[in-house]
């Protein structure tokens, strides 16, 4: 018995964690969205939710095999995993994208935050075979608060992501 509930948390965690990377994935960021939200509106609570897309991912694997991408997002994973606190949610919620709840987060805190995730993620470098990929990434943000709907707060952050991205040359480009 004891065995057959093992097993059946480990599926459960399945259904909310990306394979790949360790984190959340995009059932399990919904599932986590909700309920800070859901804390926002009973407690009052404020925080930021924020969304990370790498630039140039495509040509990372059109150019040097998915391994090398996938070793990339790893890589990325890691980073924001590290640099969020343990009250934090981060997600990978598809092929390049990442989210991060950011809970019991002041506006004031929010900008920091958020600059200093995108100087961490955007200074790393990603092994691959004898040498190192550099990672580059844009970044959205949205504050929420006791009044925030999911899907409205998704496209804040979306359209701040947007906005922030910069047309940038490839390597191969320069």
């Amino acid at each position: 018995m004891a065995l057959q509930r093992a097993r059946i948390r480990y599926l459960e965690s399945l259904s909310v964690t990306d394979e790949l990377t360790n984190l959340l994935n995009r059932r399990g960021f919904e599932t986590e969205l909700s309920r800070a939200l859901a804390r926002a509106r009973r407690m009052g609570e404020t925080g930021l939710l924020l969304l990370c897309d790498l630039n140039h991912f495509k040509a990372v694997n059109d150019s040097h095999g998915h391994q090398a991408g996938d070793a990339m997002l790893r890589v990325v994973a890691q980073a924001l995993k590290s640099s969020t606190r343990e009250s934090d949610y981060v997600a990978r919620v598809g092929g390049d994208e990442f989210a991060v709840i950011m809970t019991h987060t002041s506006p004031e805190e929010s900008a920091f935050l958020a600059q200093k995730l995108s100087s961490r993620v955007n200074k790393l470098h990603s092994p691959w075979r004898d040498g190192h990929l550099p990672v580059s990434a844009s970044f959205g943000t949205a504050i929420y608060d006791r009044s925030s709907q999911p899907d409205t707060l998704v496209f804040l952050a979306d359209q701040d992501l947007y906005r922030s991205k910069k047309p940038r040359l490839l390597p191969a480009e320069v």
